[in-house]
């Protein structure tokens, strides 16, 4: 993962709940690091084939990406679809799904 051209920390606190979703919006992910700074966003995540995933049948590229990354990767990925739900990945399984419950709408 890079960071975006020309793309300055924010912290995540300090940023429009509406401006967060329209992040969500653009394809690829959004990156959070562990000081609560957002570091990227559009960003494709590649990582290693994980023995510890599970892909999903009739999910695409952005879904079985995120199960792969949290597999390899020590982190929580989140999927934000088209469709509606909010998929979490952890250690590249689903740790939950919602629509939207988590942020308070």
């Amino acid at each position: 993962m890079l960071p975006s051209r020309n793309f300055e920390k924010q912290k995540i606190s300090e940023i429009p709940k509406d401006q967060i979703i329209n992040y969500s919006l653009l394809d690829g992910a959004i990156v959070i690091n562990s000081n609560g700074e957002l570091i990227g966003i559009a960003q494709k995540l590649e990582a290693p084939f994980s023995e510890d995933c599970v892909l999903e049948s009739g999910r695409g590229t952005k879904h079985n990406s995120a199960s792969m990354y949290s597999g390899a990767v020590d982190c929580l990925v989140f999927v934000v679809s088209h469709e509606g739900p909010i998929t979490l990945y952890y250690k590249g399984r689903i740790f939950n799904r919602c629509f939207g419950e988590i942020f308070g709408y």
